[in-house]
């Protein structure tokens, strides 16, 4: 297959839209922040639990503004996952976290 002759004109462009969507560094750092604040909070109550990053912030697919998608992972087989929702709920409110649903 023949390709055009005038495709190497778009490479600047599609940088361009490239370097418009990719997060800066400094939101990058805020989200790793963020992570190792979240980790603190999640250990106070449940020092076994981890915190994992997935999705576009992890894969680096994210763009300006992404969320952040977080697993929480606790080896208790009995805990009760409804209360556990809540009772995090209610730690990252106390700590000032925005947007808590």
């Amino acid at each position: 297959m023949e390709c055009r002759s005038d495709i190497n004109r778009l490479n600047n462009h599609f940088l361009l839209i490239y370097e418009s969507l990719t997060p800066p560094g400094e939101e990058k750092t805020r989200q790793k922040q963020l992570l190792t604040l979240l980790e603190r909070l999640v250990n106070k109550e449940w020092p076994e639990a981890r915190l994992y990053l997935y999705g576009s912030c992890a894969n680096s697919f994210g763009v300006c503004k992404s969320d952040i998608d977080v697993c929480l992972a606790i080896q208790d087989a009995e805990i009760d996952k409804s209360k556990l929702l809540v009772k995090l709920a209610d730690i990252l409110k106390s700590d000032n976290l925005q947007n808590v649903q």
